[in-house]
């Protein structure tokens, strides 16, 4: 009997396997296969400034490029086949280091403090760019592959462009800008010291694939059972083409400390402390359904059908629209803490 969690039936034909995956039998590795890396460039140029009663501070500038490279993949369909004591054949799953499989990350961040009286103001605004075909682990995916060359060529036979179903473009995690700004003061009182602060938070909007499901026989009807039933295309061959809606928060933070003894020198303070984050309470559409139907007409020219977006239906809000409150950002919420310093 086969382990359920690798061995999976095609619903179209029973008689056919649709996934198999066993590292004993048709999961191999190249043995030279070479540890990622990445190549990162980073410059930064800073300037402090005293300016007298206007205040003091600096400026600071940095940039980063980061380039991964030797990214691990696993390809399927063109690595020849195994029998199994069934009888059943198998397309061979080989891991190797692919020239394909790229990541990179180019990074300008602006960072500024400024100090006058009592008070302080902080400044960061970061504009960046991560973008590639190749995601990589992830929290609840280790070891993880994008299979970029899954049967685009099938014994040696080309099969499909991959750029359909692994193109390059915007990961997640891209957010092409980023603004935190604080302002806070310090107040001095026969109790102590109370700071009051406001922090500015801004997130542009993340980016989002427009793709669809494509079967195999739209795909090229060619395509071994074991590529499976249906696939993602992408539209236009583009990854992360979609953005949703930025995101902007302002939050209120309120600390004071008690002075209460020492002990062998040092201070010894009690400390209370309000946060109230999104403290006007604003309501913000951050995400939405994005779906398209999928793809329709036949091979060759099913992946250039019309591209029709998903419209409402009784479980289903329609492309552009929310589904529940996960499509909104965090409401306000008010947080108190209490403690010790010494």
């Amino acid at each position: 009997m086969q382990n359920p969690s690798l061995y999976a039936i095609n619903s179209a034909d029973p008689n056919a396997v649709s996934y198999y995956n066993n590292p004993t039998l048709n999961v191999r590795l190249n043995d030279k296969m070479k540890a990622p890396t990445v190549d990162e460039i980073q410059a930064n140029y800073a300037y402090s400034f005293n300016f007298g009663e206007y205040g003091d501070g600096y400026v600071k500038v940095t940039a980063v490029s980061k380039k991964w490279n030797n990214l691990m993949d696993v390809s399927v369909g063109n690595n020849g086949t195994v029998t199994d004591q069934f009888g059943k054949v198998y397309y061979v799953k080989q891991w190797d280091n692919s020239s394909d499989a790229k990541r990179e990350y180019k990074g300008l961040e602006l960072e500024t403090q400024l100090n006058r009286n009592q008070w302080s103001y902080v400044g960061s605004v970061t504009w960046s760019s991560l973008k590639g075909n190749y995601e990589g682990e992830g929290t609840n995916t280790p070891g993880r592959g994008e299979t970029i060359h899954n049967f685009d060529v099938q014994n040696g036979t080309y099969m499909y462009d991959y750029n359909w179903t692994a193109p390059y473009g915007y990961l997640s995690g891209h957010v092409p800008i980023r603004i935190r700004f604080t302002g806070s003061r310090l107040f001095t009182n026969t109790f102590g010291k109370t700071s009051v602060g406001l922090v500015y938070r801004f997130d542009s909007g993340s980016h989002y694939s427009n793709a669809r499901s494509i079967t195999k026989n739209r795909l090229n009807p060619g395509l071994s059972g074991q590529w499976g039933t249906s696939g993602t295309q992408y539209m236009d061959q583009e990854r992360g083409a979609g953005v949703y809606n930025a995101a902007a928060y302002l939050d209120l933070a309120i600390t004071h400390d008690f002075p209460l003894f020492k002990v062998m020198g040092k201070d010894v303070t009690a400390f209370g402390k309000l946060n109230i984050a999104n403290v006007f309470n604003h309501q913000q559409l951050i995400t939405f359904n994005t779906g398209w139907n999928g793809a329709t007409g036949t091979y060759p020219t099913a992946v250039n059908s019309p591209w029709v977006k998903r419209s409402a239906s009784a479980t289903y809000t329609g492309f552009g629209n929310p589904s529940g409150n996960v499509n909104y950002g965090a409401p306000r919420t008010i947080t108190a803490s209490a403690g010790f310093r010494f």
